[in-house]
């Protein structure tokens, strides 16, 4: 946490926080982490108000939480935070009041940046001094908010790997139950607002699949499509970063597994 103090020094020793390049994602991390946490424990824990919700993280930054956690250090794991906020009420005139309860607590606590958002028919993205910190959707079955969002393929494929829900309805109302009990303890609160290790590992393992096939397929079109030698070369090695970085991702998901 003293480089992220550091770091914050730095910015109030520096007007111009406009400049894109004084943002580190990384060194703001925790900081990041201490505020998804913060929220769902105090504004909306056991005494919630009447907008229901809460916070919860998917993807690279929950894997990298947990990598922290274990003193497993990357600083190319993800560049932004991936939030499900998940009403209780599908009442779509509450999803705008959430995103400024939201934004309201995000200003309070992280003071020093330009906080701004967009929100978008499908996701509200965050953006700090404009570069994108948060990517929010809404769990619930309220269009426009997040178009068929319980029917995305991805999220019904992962759950349906982890073998005990029954369907993304199920994996969400057991969250919400867990959400009831006293998250002053932090085992719970993590588990309200991080997606489990097992979440994570199936995760990964499917975009690998997929990236891997999309990799084959993808370089066959545009040879179909007589494209240039550069822009299928451009193609493939977009696609083997992608690769390379799920596989990292999959073997640090894999040493937090054996070690936990």
């Amino acid at each position: 946490m003293s480089d992220y103090n550091d770091y914050i020094k730095y910015i109030n020793n520096n007007l111009k926080i406009s400049n894109k390049k004084e943002i580190n994602f990384y060194l703001l991390f925790d900081a990041l982490m201490e505020f998804c946490l913060k929220f769902n424990k105090n504004k909306f824990g056991k005494n919630y108000s009447s907008s229901k919700c809460f916070i919860h993280i998917w993807g690279g930054a929950s894997i990298k939480y947990k990598m922290n956690r274990f003193g497993l250090l990357d600083n190319n794991i993800t560049n932004d935070v991936d939030i499900i906020i998940v009403p209780f009420e599908n009442n779509p005139n509450i999803r705008i009041n959430l995103i400024e309860k939201f934004a309201i607590s995000l200003k309070k606590e992280l003071s020093n940046f330009a906080w701004t958002y967009i929100i978008s028919e499908k996701s509200t993205k965050f953006y700090l001094n404009g570069i994108k910190i948060f990517d929010i959707v809404f769990y619930d079955t309220v269009k426009p908010w997040f178009n068929d969002f319980k029917n995305t393929d991805k999220l019904i494929q992962i759950i349906g790997k982890l073998n005990q829900y029954k369907s993304v309805d199920d994996y969400f109302s057991n969250l919400k139950i867990l959400f009831e009990f006293d998250l002053n303890n932090q085992e719970t609160l993590e588990k309200v607002t991080f997606t489990t290790l097992e979440f994570d590992y199936q995760s990964i393992k499917l975009l690998l699949d997929l990236y891997n096939k999309k990799y084959y397929e993808d370089i066959k079109k545009l040879k179909d499509n007589n494209a240039s030698d550069i822009d299928i070369y451009n193609e493939k090695q977009n696609i083997k970063n992608k690769i390379y970085k799920y596989k990292k991702k999959l073997f640090y998901l894999s040493h937090i597994m054996i070690n936990d």
